[in-house]
């Protein structure tokens, strides 16, 4: 049986824990200035917001997994941050959901919380899920996309944050993110 979004945000989740110490010396190397890096910082819900919508990291009653909606969140996986916050909902996809261990392109933009673009991700950037030297929150995020989801998503401050000092005290950041493919 397949892996669900479910499943593959758990083991996301576990890597993040298992590998925290053995990949200090990689997420210390600096990573080229195309490299999609962020912080995170979810937006407040207002007052008198309906229940959370259904991410689509849990799959249904009839074992399909649900589309994404404006408000879903992620788990960022750091210990007292705030969840990743899907703020836009371009497109959802009709392809597989990328899960761990593959090699995924995505289309994306990068800008800090107030509009500042830092990287316009003039290219694709191809990386492998769950390994490569992209911030933690983006192995999280397309470990549960399906080919052709396009989304927005805000990520705390205290996530990127937690990824060293390069991005600390710059906010929170979001990422336009579409998962172009995955092999």
């Amino acid at each position: 049986m397949a892996p669900t979004r479910l499943v593959a945000l758990a083991l996301a989740l576990s890597l993040v824990a298992s590998c925290s110490e053995s990949t200090t010396s990689e997420s210390s190397q600096a990573a080229p200035e195309s490299t999609p890096t962020a912080p995170e910082n979810g937006p407040a819900a207002p007052e008198g917001t309906p229940a959370e919508p259904e991410t689509p990291t849990s799959p249904s009653a009839d074992g399909s997994i649900p589309d994404w909606a404006v408000g879903s969140t992620i788990p960022s996986g750091v210990e007292g941050a705030a969840d990743i916050q899907i703020t836009k909902v371009v497109k959802n996809g009709s392809g597989p959901v990328c899960g761990l261990g593959k090699n995924a392109k995505v289309k994306y933009k990068a800008m800090l919380a107030d509009g500042t673009v830092k990287d316009p991700g003039t290219q694709p950037y191809e990386f492998v899920v769950g390994t490569s030297p992209v911030i933690q929150a983006w192995h999280t995020i397309v470990s549960n996309m399906r080919v052709g989801d396009s989304l927005t998503v805000q990520i705390p401050e205290a996530v990127v944050a937690s990824e060293g000092q390069r991005y600390a005290n710059m906010g929170d950041w979001v990422f336009e993110m579409e998962l172009l493919s995955v092999r």
